[in-house]
Parts: structure tokens; C-alpha cells; sequence
């Protein structure tokens, strides 16, 4: 939760058409008040994008219950989108962290021929554990839908100190960047095995479990 908007403030949840959207359902955060910036110094095209109809379009997806308190799901830039389902990285994060074998976790959307994008998850696991992908993706089944479920991995298999952050670039909460490794996640082939020095990146998933995975029935949670 954020709270609540501060005194001389207004909040609001928006769709994709700018609408505003009742408490519960999931949109973009919007803002407005005396405490909003004017625009961006001569950026004229990220004023029309972040500016619209009165209201300061924050780039963050959440909600508002029914006491008017604000939640934030995800980055709106970070929404992964499935075969007409939205699937918030940080929610996936969230079950992959709760596992006790997992250190850190980054989820991002990669190009899919049938369903648009698909879920890529990169794990780094805590130093000495081991883990099986089926007990991992078991794990996740019991806290999100089957559509939300990563069709693909990495391991990275490193400690702390010896994590090459130029390669997997982790920020200071210490959790991924979700954009820098979505460029070089992307250059990892299905089915490649490669290792270098203490590291090991291993491609996870084979081809007839994503087939598994992609024809299961949507649900909602």
C-alpha cells in the first residue's frame, strides 16, 4: 500500500482510454494537485505522454479499495501481456522469492509466436541450494494462475560477491532491473547450456513442458 493522497491532492485509476475506474479494478495511477510537476524541460513528447486530461500520468498500475487507500501492483512499462492476459512481473516475483531456494528473481516478457509474449523468470539462487524446475514451478502453482507461470528460465548460480552485476544487472534493493536484462535474457537460446567460471546459466524449461504449460486453460485468481 502508498496510503492515502495528501492534503490539496487528487488520485485516481485510469483504463487505457484515460477513464476512470471504480475502486478494485486495476489501472494506471494518475495524479493531480499543487505538488505536481509541470512538464519535463524541453521534452515536448514525454509532456504529451505523461501529461493528458488534466492528470499526471504516473507509469504505475494499482488499485484503490474501499477505504480510498492506493496499492501499487506493477510498472505499467513492465506488464507482460499473454494471450489477451495482463501478468504483473512483480507478482510472479513475489511467489518465486517466497521459495526458500531463491536469492533473487527478475520476470520479464519475451516474443511468442501463439500468445504474444510469454513469461521468462531468471532466478539466482541462494549459495549451496539446489532446487528442481518442476518443485519451482509447482511452487508457483499454488499462489498464481496457470497463465502466469514462467513458460521459461535461468539459473544463475553465483554468490553475492561474485555476481558480474555488468551481466545480470541487480539494483541496490538488491532486486533485478527488469529492462537491462530483458535485452540480454533475450539472447539466450532454448535448450543452451553455457558456463563461465563459477557461473552457470541454465536454460530451463524444454519444449515439450512449455508445450505443457501453453495449453493449459486460463483462469483467473
Amino acid at each position: 500500500s502508498i496510503g492515502y493522497p495528501v492534503w490539496g491532492v487528487e488520485m485516481g485509476i485510469v483504463d487505457e482510454h484515460d477513464a476512470l475506474l471504480p475502486e478494485g479494478e486495476r489501472g494506471e495511477i494518475v495524479i493531480r494537485g499543487h505538488n505536481i510537476m509541470k512538464g519535463y524541460w524541453k521534452r515536448p513528447d514525454a509532456n504529451k505522454e505523461t501529461l493528458r486530461n488534466g492528470w499526471f500520468h504516473s507509469g504505475d498500475i494499482g488499485y484503490r479499495d474501499a477505504d480510498g487507500c492506493y496499492f501499487i501492483v506493477d510498472r505499467k512499462k513492465d506488464m507482460i501481456l499473454r494471450g489477451g492476459f495482463n501478468v504483473y512481473p512483480r507478482e510472479v516475483e513475489e511467489v518465486l522469492y517466497a521459495h526458500p531456494a531463491v536469492a533473487e528473481a527478475a520476470v520479464i516478457g519475451i516474443p511468442h509466436e501463439q500468445w504474444g509474449e510469454a513469461v521468462h523468470a531468471i532466478v539466482v539462487l541462494h549459495e549451496g541450494a539446489h532446487v528442481d524446475i518442476d518443485e519451482l514451478i509447482s511452487h508457483a502453482r499454488q499462489f498464481i494462475a496457470g497463465y502466469k507461470l514462467p513458460r521459461s528460465m535461468v539459473w544463475v548460480r553465483e554468490s553475492a560477491a561474485e555476481r558480474d552485476r555488468t551481466v545480470w544487472p541487480f539494483s541496490t534493493t538488491p532486486r533485478c532491473q527488469s529492462l537491462p536484462t530483458r535485452s540480454r535474457a533475450a539472447r539466450i537460446r532454448p535448450g543452451r547450456v553455457r558456463s563461465n567460471g563459477s557461473r552457470a546459466i541454465i536454460s530451463p524449461i524444454e519444449a515439450t513442458r512449455a508445450a505443457r504449460f501453453s495449453s493449459e486453460t486460463p483462469r483467473k485468481t
